[in-house]
């Protein structure tokens, strides 16, 4: 959904911020963040002395050789200049104070991208003049125990280990609280920020941004920092961020107020383009008014990068507990689903996926409709992909 024919087209503004992230390599050099940390410092003062050779050769060529191209100490000229500032991904708070630290030795321009953790060093941030976008990213919320389970436990006496987990929840707790407080925390220190989307789960935002209004932000403030104030951070002010003569007409169109828990985007214009948005009415049971059962076997597909990736959904039903597996034509392993749940028509559940070395978790919801499903499938930090399937016959 990107008007413009080619990449190019769709490029509305090149060299905004100098992407950078402290992310080791594997197995060779910068293999540890102080690494990468200390090749950072030597690329800008590589840079700066090779842009002084450039300036004094260019003033006088007589006995001086000429510059050698170096593109990526080029890459650094802008940020030498403070013409273009360095775009950081800093999500937690050690992140965060490792890049103020390169910040204030080098002296750049400095954006932090993606923060998640940042309410603990607002001073240090607000000190620094650092632009700030915030992640729209979220720990899951803890689902309320049922009043039945935690009568029972009150009735047995506490032992130290029930405690120790007392105390630990808590803590969790705590750290969720501030966690989901992060925008209203910045927004009351008088700290302008946008919204980040880079580490977030596009079916997550939504109700991301429902927990931060209900930790402090208001729907004014939340609407900002999705519109004004990340044109008004990356210098776009004068294309984008408001509706006016002259601006992108970029616009989200939805038939609830957009943060409302039932409000579905209708229109989206992409540079004035209309795109319909085809939206299917939640159905809370079948023509009978029964409850939708999702128990069965069910054939699914869906497309990824490296093309359809077709398996099974095997489903059981205990007493309104659901329990399950799933395959995949490119494992034959059924894997264990986790955190089923059936909410009407909507269920949704998760898998750990092994990509060689690696363990990646995958979401998966679906809207169930008779004996057919469509939804989507989100593979970590990778993206998510449409997904649809159909009840196997006879199961």
């Amino acid at each position: 959904m990107v008007e413009g024919q080619s990449v190019d087209h769709m490029v509305l503004s090149p060299k905004v911020s100098f992407y950078s992230e402290l992310s080791p390599a594997q197995r060779v050099y910068p293999a540890t963040v102080i690494g990468v940390m200390a090749k950072f410092r030597e690329l800008y003062k590589q840079a700066s002395l090779s842009k002084n050779y450039e300036t004094l050769y260019a003033s006088n060529r007589n006995g001086l050789e000429r510059p050698a191209t170096d593109r990526v100490l080029e890459a650094f000229y802008p940020v030498i200049d403070k013409r273009s500032p360095v775009l950081f991904k800093s999500e937690k708070v050690l992140d965060i104070q490792r890049v103020l630290t390169l910040q204030n030795d080098l002296g750049f321009t400095l954006m932090l991208a993606d923060v998640k953790e940042g309410w603990d060093v607002i001073n240090k941030i607000k000190a620094a003049n650092a632009k700030t976008f915030l992640s729209l990213d979220l720990p899951e919320e803890k689902k309320e125990e049922k009043k039945d389970d935690k009568a029972k436990k009150e009735e047995k006496p506490k032992t130290i280990t029930d405690l120790e987990k007392e105390a630990l929840e808590k803590r969790k707790a705590d750290f969720m609280a501030k966690y989901t407080a992060q925008p209203s925390t910045f927004q009351k220190a008088g700290i302008t920020f946008g919204f980040s989307t880079l580490s977030a789960k596009s079916k997550d935002i939504p109700s991301n941004l429902r927990r931060m209004i209900a930790a402090g932000l208001t729907e004014d403030q939340a609407l900002a920092a999705l519109t004004t104030n990340p044109a008004q951070l990356l210098g776009l002010s004068d294309r984008l961020g408001t509706i006016d003569n002259g601006k992108m007409a970029n616009l989200v169109i939805s038939d609830k107020p957009y943060f409302h828990e039932k409000a579905k985007v209708r229109y989206v214009f992409v540079d004035g383009v209309l795109y319909k948005q085809e939206v299917k009415e939640e159905k809370k049971g079948d023509k009978d008014g029964k409850k939708i059962e999702a128990k069965g076997s069910w054939s699914y597909s869906t497309e990824t990068p490296q093309g359809t990736n077709t398996g099974k959904i095997k489903l059981k039903n205990d007493g309104g507990t659901y329990s399950g597996t799933i395959t995949s034509n490119m494992s034959d392993a059924e894997t264990e689903m986790k955190d089923i749940a059936l909410d009407g028509n909507k269920l949704s559940f998760s898998f750990d996926y092994k990509m060689g070395t690696n363990t990646v978790k995958i979401d998966v919801s679906l809207t169930l409709d008779g004996d057919s499903f469509e939804g989507s499938m989100a593979v970590g930090t990778f993206g998510s992909f449409p997904m649809k399937g159909t009840k196997d016959p006879g199961l």
